[in-house]
């Protein structure tokens, strides 16, 4: 007999829907476990990677309590006047300021001009200041404009600014030293090499010549439109010049930027401890880890009305690294101060729900009345957490391991589906040849049974007219 090559076409039954149903419900137990196992795995690495960028944060802001260095900040009783900014060097107290004189540029003008284009001539032009140094610029027939001479001289950059003014006459070229104070001012202008031929003349480009001491030679022909001058100023007394408004080097640690004059009444800069560094530092840390620790408290929780359990509920790992940081908290430093030695001495202290709080007026006086031990206090305690989150994070570290061990786990997921493929397969080639099988023997009790019935079929029955008679 030829094989059946489908099934139920030698039986008449559905034996490819038995079969596929059959398979089905080998496959669907195995399924089930490996689709909850890699949801679980899925789960536990995406919470652990949320834990490790919360201690992750919570090293970042420890580091920032290790870095505090003492601070100082400025008031500036007329900021009109004056503004000051203090570095941790500077010394607390009371400075009282007066400003005679403000520091400023030279600045000189040439005759007028009818338009910036107006050929001036050809020659070379020495500038000279007065700390001794020079520079020089050559003018030819490329250059010799107005414009083009401002263009020169700028390119030269030899300490003056050269730049075009209109007024009421015209044109003119105007030549302003880039810094202020007298050691800067220009003190001569000499012209050699004139295009008309004169080199002292006020024609051509000897027109720019200029002595501070108005000449005769070189004569003098820019005005000067505005002097050069040091800063004069007075500091609880004592006389100070300076060739800017901007003074680093009178009090130590203190910047001044000069504005303007003071006239009779000085002006005053209190320099004191700066706590809101400290306090901001404080702030970030304790938010750092309160987020820390409501996320733990939210993957390993247990609400026993739902019997809803967290994700982590009952982790090694997590429980370590959770009690390691909480105990951390409790630790003694070294101020230098009997006072100040653990966080709750500066107005951190721990809540029954393993959160942090900040008493803000304990940390203000104690950053008031004692900022060095209080300061210690902060640093030591940020570079031990900072150091235990770091070993927590560490690419060598728990978190890190234990994420790796996850991601371990779900990659043989895929290992062990396939040999579920490969098992569930020979289990459906065994059924097939079992059910082709069985086909192939219905199909022929079939035949046999249609060839029975049809010799039964065909034998008379007594009394039948079908009998035949001689």
């Amino acid at each position: 007999m030829a094989s059946i090559s489908s099934l139920g076409i030698g039986s008449g039954l559905d034996l490819n829907s038995l079969l596929n149903q059959l398979v089905a419900a080998e496959r669907a137990p195995a399924d089930n476990r490996l689709n909850k196992k890699e949801a679980d795995l899925q789960a536990k690495f995406s919470t652990f990677g949320t834990v490790q960028s919360a201690v992750s944060e919570i090293q970042t802001k420890a580091k920032a309590l290790a870095d505090l260095t003492q601070a100082r900040s400025a008031t500036v009783s007329d900021t009109s006047i004056l503004s000051a900014t203090a570095d941790a060097t500077a010394g607390t107290g009371l400075f009282n300021i007066t400003v005679s004189t403000l520091a400023a540029a030279q600045s000189l003008a040439s005759n007028a001009f009818t338009a910036s284009t107006d050929v001036v001539n050809t020659g070379t032009i020495t500038v000279s200041l007065a700390d001794s140094s020079s520079f020089q610029v050559t003018i030819d027939s490329t250059n010799n404009t107005v414009s083009g001479i401002k263009d020169a001289i700028n390119s030269a950059a030899g300490g003056v600014d050269a730049a075009l003014v209109t007024d009421a006459s015209g044109v003119r070229l105007t030549l302003t030293t880039s810094s202020t104070g007298t050691s800067k001012a220009i003190t001569n202008i000499a012209i050699s090499g004139d295009g008309d031929g004169n080199d002292t003349d006020n024609s051509g480009l000897s027109q720019l010549s200029f002595d501070v001491a108005g000449g005769p030679t070189p004569p003098s022909f820019l005005t000067e439109s505005q002097l050069a001058s040091d800063a004069a100023l007075s500091v609880n007394g004592l006389s100070i010049s300076s060739a800017s408004n901007t003074l680093s080097n009178v009090i130590e640690g203190l910047t001044l930027t000069l504005k303007q004059t003071t006239g009779a009444t000085p002006a005053t800069v209190t320099v004191a401890a700066s706590t809101a560094g400290a306090t901001a530092a404080v702030n970030d840390f304790v938010g750092s880890f309160n987020s820390f620790i409501d996320l733990v408290d939210q993957s390993a929780s247990f609400d026993a009305s739902t019997g809803v359990a967290g994700i982590l509920l009952g982790d090694s790992t997590l429980r370590s690294v959770s009690d390691r940081l909480r105990n951390a908290i409790f630790d003694d430093f070294n101020s230098g101060d009997v006072n100040f030695q653990r966080l709750s001495d500066v107005g951190i202290s721990v809540g029954s729900d393993g959160k942090l709080s900040v008493d803000s007026t304990v940390l203000s006086d104690a950053l008031n009345d004692n900022f060095n031990a209080s300061l210690a206090v902060l640093n030591q305690a940020g570079s031990s957490i900072e150091a235990l989150a770091k070993a927590f994070t560490d690419s060598d570290g728990i978190l890190d391991s234990r994420i790796d061990s996850l991601q371990s786990q779900i990659t043989s997921i895929g290992d062990d589906r396939a040999a579920l493929d490969r098992r569930i397969g020979l289990f459906q080639d065994r059924l097939q040849r079992q059910f082709a099988n069985l086909d192939q023997l219905l199909s022929q009790l079939n035949q046999q049974g249609d060839f029975l019935l049809g010799q039964l079929q065909s034998i008379p029955l007594p009394g039948s007219n079908n009998t035949n008679k001689s």
